[in-house]
């Protein structure tokens, strides 16, 4: 099936990604447990986006530093698409410190918003792109980002932390970058707050 949304033009296997999602095997952790409940009252137009790409929202592997100033639970992951680009947004290469000088205002805004959710196409080529080395092959990689997820189980959310400025989000995603090569497993840094930062970068 093509799809199109915006700039980005994908050939998308829906069969071979639902067939994916359904022997995921779900996250059993607090937060993972609480994003699913989350993901069982989305809008239609939530619904409908994961639908059209053969997505189960409720099977990623999250990642959240806690609960927020606001009682929420910014949450952030990523969701695989079987298929292949066949167009991309243009995007400028940009260096480190160009986009430091010029306040993070010169790279292009590529992502969608879709109800409470931010999402990104990783584009492989893009060196500003955070894809899992483990991303099953023939895949499109979707980071999303959640940040009004309430708690919804019983267990009590210990954790807790406090909104980061735009510049920290920055530091930390090149921080993680330099810190972890692509080769490390995703394991093995999974709950680093680095990691998860830069993953509320949008």
């Amino acid at each position: 099936m093509f799809v199109q949304y915006g700039e980005w033009k994908i050939k998308a296997d829906i069969l071979k990604t639902r067939s994916y999602y359904s022997t995921f095997a779900k996250g059993t952790d607090k937060f993972s447990r609480n994003f699913q409940k989350y993901c069982n009252k989305l809008t239609k137009e939530e619904r409908d986006f994961f639908d059209f790409f053969g997505i189960d929202p409720t099977c990623a592997y999250v990642q959240s530093l806690g609960m927020s100033h606001k009682g929420t639970v910014p949450t952030s992951g990523y969701y695989y698409i079987f298929g292949e680009y066949v167009g991309a947004p243009y995007q400028p290469a940009i260096s480190v410190e160009t986009l430091m000088k010029q306040g993070f205002g010169a790279r292009k805004d590529n992502s969608l918003r879709i109800g409470s959710f931010v999402f990104e196409f990783q584009f492989p080529t893009d060196p500003h792109s955070d894809i899992p080395h483990n991303i099953p092959d023939n895949c499109i990689c979707l980071r999303f980002y959640c940040e009004d997820v309430n708690w919804l189980i019983s267990d009590k959310c210990e954790k807790r932390y406090k909104q980061v400025s735009r510049f920290e989000r920055f530091f930390a995603k090149i921080s993680a970058k330099v810190s972890f090569p692509k080769s490390k497993k995703d394991e093995d840094r999974a709950y680093e707050p680095a990691v998860f930062l830069a993953a509320t970068s949008f």
